[in-house]
């Protein structure tokens, strides 16, 4: 016969290593447990170091170079013999990948890796014996190689310059424009040198340790993630549901579907199936979790009984998660009357039968 789903019985008696998932019961002791998980960290994966506070050249960078001279030096205008400071601005260039840039009568001058006051003290060295008591002026005009790139669900996604003092990742968002939705629906992804690490916008305005500094060439990604459970078995509404607040509790999911169908379901065998970190689940467990690796996941059925007044307060504290499935099963007695219902409906059929064969014989 056909049959909804799983019954209480059924999912807590196959439990164990030999179907791959534990059951825990909700209890006040495990809620703590579930509060300190750890979430992911951009401060962990990435620290949260500084731009130095001088700030140095590299390939990409554009540089304008000012040189003044006694009159009459090698930059005064042909032929003058004015007395006087002359000043030469060399047009902007962009240093090379080799990190050079020209200079005339200086030749190629290596910067990458040095700060303004060092090229200068460099460019004037190469001048000393060409002309007069030259003095140097170099700035960057554009940090080419500085920058950040932020793309995603924000509203002008693009490259972004560092500055000097350092950008964080929350000022390269509100540089952008700022997201199209609200934190809690919107997923940040850092990616540095070939590692990426997520986390949720609404986590990371909450937690100001994890706005740590970008650096060049970092990659920030908005995505637009919202967190949504699904709702199955005795439930009136068997749908998929989207937070609409930042947290979402058990409670609030079971009131969202309509709540339990009197006649259908088992408020013992409410559930929810979540994958949790191997450590978590042995420390819930008081064992070893069904998983040797401790970096792995472990399946886990979380199961609260609504026939208790105490569950529903940890329903009201238990936290749901992105990606979670809430199932209440049917009451045993459910199938039991489907059975029924169908001896009834044969028997219906047996008796129309022999009355209509009975007639038909006497006849």
């Amino acid at each position: 016969m056909s049959s909804q789903g799983p019954t209480t019985r059924d999912i807590t008696g196959d439990a164990g290593p030999d179907t791959g998932y534990v059951v825990v019961r909700l209890t006040p002791a495990v809620l703590p447990q579930l509060e300190a998980l750890k979430m992911p960290s951009l401060a962990e994966t990435f620290g949260d170091v500084a731009p130095a506070p001088v700030k140095t050249m590299s390939p990409g960078d554009v540089v304008s170079v000012a040189i003044w001279d006694a009159g009459g030096g090698l930059f005064s205008p042909e032929g003058s013999a004015t007395l006087g400071t002359q000043t030469t601005v060399i047009p902007p260039q962009m240093v090379d990948i080799g990190g050079n840039i020209s200079v005339p009568f200086a030749g190629q001058i290596h910067v990458a890796g040095k700060s303004t006051l060092q090229v200068q003290n460099a460019i004037a060295a190469a001048l000393v014996h060409q002309t007069l008591r030259p003095q140097v002026l170099v700035t960057i005009a554009t940090e080419g190689s500085n920058s950040a790139t932020v793309i995603g669900d924000v509203k002008q996604p693009g490259r972004l310059q560092l500055t000097t003092l350092g950008s964080r990742v929350l000022d390269a968002i509100a540089i952008a424009g700022g997201t199209n939705r609200p934190p809690f629906d919107e997923a940040v992804e850092l990616t540095r040198k070939g590692k990426t690490k997520r986390l949720r916008l609404s986590w990371l305005l909450a937690h100001p340790a994890e706005n740590v500094f970008l650096q060049p060439d970092d990659l920030l990604y908005i995505v637009h993630s919202p967190k949504a459970v699904t709702v199955l078995g005795a439930l009136k509404a068997n749908s998929r549901l989207e937070f609409d607040t930042e947290q979402v509790t058990l409670a609030e999911v079971l009131g969202q579907a309509g709540g339990l169908v009197d006649l259908q379901a088992e408020p013992a065998g409410v559930f929810v199936f979540r994958l949790e970190p191997a450590p978590l689940v042995a420390a819930l467990t008081h064992g070893p979790a069904i998983s040797a690796d401790n970096s792995s996941t472990v399946p886990v059925i979380f199961r609260a009984d609504l026939r208790q007044a105490g569950d529903f307060f940890l329903a009201q504290s238990f936290q749901m998660h992105d990606k979670d499935i809430v199932y209440v099963a049917n009451a045993e007695t459910v199938q039991l009357d489907k059975v029924l219902r169908e001896v009834l409906h044969a028997a219906g059929i047996a008796g129309i039968v022999a009355n209509r064969y009975g007639i038909a014989a006497g006849n």
